[in-house]
């Protein structure tokens, strides 16, 4: 025991556990992003990972009880995967061949120890925490692939044993609950739909295949769930439905895909469709020799949804009628609405710009418009379009909002100024200018922020700026809006209300657009400014909001409560 303790010791010396990120160079430089799993740690190509290895088996061994070895074994199999995305991202294929076949050998172990247990709700649990664990595996190897040169080559062997692991552990599953093996079935399936679509509109024809083939190979899994609920004695009814309402929004959304497919990829569609359609007749057939209802996406409930967008005001007003089509149909989670379903239909306007827009400024410009209609119950509960839009309130939708009310100082705010005439030689006198914060006046809680310019020089501009997150090389809708403080309401020697919005941090007065003046009342008066810009690479924008001088005086205004709204 002594031997082993030194061992065991000497071991953890050397090993850094799992989601602590090591200095050692030969560690993991592409660590799995945006995804459930560990972080690499020690990757097969340091001489440090047979002490890592010797660590594991180690612990496992120590391990006792059905239900804790399980846990390793599903925790090393996600250390195995990260590793072989590791050596993949690398370049080093037989390293990363040697983690997958080890991933496999963790989850063999794994379901054999669950296959064992006797006690039925810790085999029902254990068996969901595999399922549900395994099929995650499957969205860490999409978002793997972004990661890796030619990723599905060296994945799809990998991705084969994942399926099979998952396949086995809702066998194992459903041998205890029918119900809950099923719903992980539909919403696994959904995400493989969802790869097919997107690899088709990407034009990826060998892509659209794999992920047909990948599909395929869950076909008819929810019948086999539906026998093995009928051989141990277990209502199949919920599975049947669940398999058929399943199937039948499958089959609308490769229709949807077949007409836009790479040519290469049609013939492989049109099999997932007619597999779908044997899945879907074999689950109804089943429903209907008990005399239960066969689930459908209703063809009404289609006719409600495209009925809904053909009188929204933004296809009123211009869309143009034959370019209006259903492309995809999804089922929401069992889990979360079980009656919900969301159609998406495209369509193009023959000018830019959302809802009834008579009497505005319009761009000449044909627009393509993606409308998100979900329904429950046989009613529009939601409409989004081209996720900005709300369809029903006639509104954009609000993503971000920056607000300030400065009762901590300027925040996130910084300030500056500009005088041209300060940039010739020789430059003008010194610019007086102050911003600071000031208990005085305050149109919101106690502070607000004291702009102090000297006209003198008959010009001058003082601002506060900061910037704000968009999605990169996005459009995006931005308004700003603030408070502007005047003593006094007058007709005459009033100053421009000055706001920026850009990609470049605003360092001239002609950066600025004159939205107002000030002195048009006597107190705060609100000011906005709104444009539409499309993001760099970064998504960084910038945002401002001053005034300028156009007299030859010194006066003083306050700002208050700004609001960045981003749509």
């Amino acid at each position: 025991m002594n031997l082993i303790a030194t061992m065991f010791l000497l071991v953890s010396a050397f090993v850094i556990p799992s989601g602590i990120a090591p200095s050692h160079p030969e560690v993991s430089q592409y660590p799995v992003q945006e995804s459930e799993l560990p972080d690499a740690g020690i990757t097969p190509d340091s001489f440090l990972y047979g002490f890592k290895r010797f660590f594991e088996k180690t612990d496992i061994f120590f391990t006792f009880g059905d239900s804790a070895k399980v846990e390793k074994h599903l925790h090393y199999a996600e250390l195995r995967l990260s590793e072989l995305v590791a050596m993949a991202g690398k370049g080093k294929i037989e390293l990363s061949d040697r983690s997958s076949i080890d991933y496999e050998s963790e989850l063999f172990k794994a379901i054999t120890i669950i296959d064992g247990i006797k006690d039925s709700s810790r085999k029902e649990t254990l068996a969901g925490r595999a399922s549900e664990t395994t099929a995650s595996h499957l969205d860490a190897l999409d978002r793997a692939q972004k990661l890796i040169p030619e990723p599905e080559e060296r994945l799809s062997a990998t991705r084969s044993r994942v399926i099979e692991s998952n396949q086995g552990a809702l066998k194992l599953l459903a041998s205890e609950n029918p119900e809950k093996a099923s719903e992980i079935f539909v919403n696994l399936t959904l995400g493989r739909i969802d790869k097919i679509k997107h690899a088709s509109d990407e034009g990826d024809a060998n892509g659209t295949i794999r992920a047909t083939e990948e599909y395929d190979k869950y076909s008819n899994f929810g019948q086999e769930i539906s026998s093995i609920a009928q051989q141990v004695g277990k209502n199949s009814s919920k599975v049947d439905e669940l398999v058929a309402t399943a199937t039948s929004a499958h089959i609308t959304v490769l229709e949807g895909v077949l007409q836009k497919a790479p040519e290469q990829a049609k013939s492989s569609i049109e099999g997932a469709i007619q597999k779908s359609e044997q899945g879907r007749t074999s689950a109804t057939r089943a429903l209907e020799e008990r005399g239960l209802r066969i689930p459908t996406v209703a063809r009404s409930d289609v006719k409600i949804a495209e009925d809904f967008v053909r009188n929204e005001a933004t296809f009123r007003f211009d869309g143009m009628e034959e370019t209006l089509k259903l492309v995809d149909t999804k089922r929401f989670s069992i889990a979360i609405c079980p009656t919900c379903v969301e159609f998406t239909f495209e369509f193009t306007s023959r000018q830019g710009g959302y809802g009834n827009r008579t009497g505005q400024f319009l761009t000449q410009v044909l627009t393509d418009h993606a409308a998100k209609i979900t329904m429950k119950e046989h009613q529009v509960t939601r409409a989004i379009m081209d996720d900005r839009w709300d369809m029903i309130n006639q509104k954009p939708i609000i993503v971000k909002t920056y607000s300030e009310s400065f009762e901590n100082g300027l925040g996130a705010w910084t300030k500056d100024s500009y005088l041209e005439c300060e940039l010739q030689r020789p430059p003008c006198w010194p610019f007086e200018w102050s911003i600071t914060s000031s208990t005085e006046q305050a149109h919101a809680g106690s502070y607000s922020l004291k702009g102090y310019l000297n006209g003198d020089h008959d010009d001058g501009t003082i601002w506060i700026e900061r910037t704000v997150n968009v999605t990169p090389n996005s459009s995006a809708d931005i308004e700003v809006n603030f408070y502007l403080r005047s003593d006094s309401k007058s007709d005459f020697e009033r100053w421009p209300v000055l706001a920026y919005v850009g990609l470049i941090d605003p360092e001239k007065e002609e950066d600025f657009k004159i939205i107002g003046q000030t002195n048009e009342v006597a107190g705060w008066k609100q000011y906005s400014y709104s444009t539409q810009l499309t993001a760099d690479n970064k998504g960084t924008v910038w945002v401002a909001v001053g005034f300028g001088a156009t007299w030859e005086n010194a006066r003083t205004y306050y700002m208050d409560s700004v609001d960045v709204k981003i749509y």
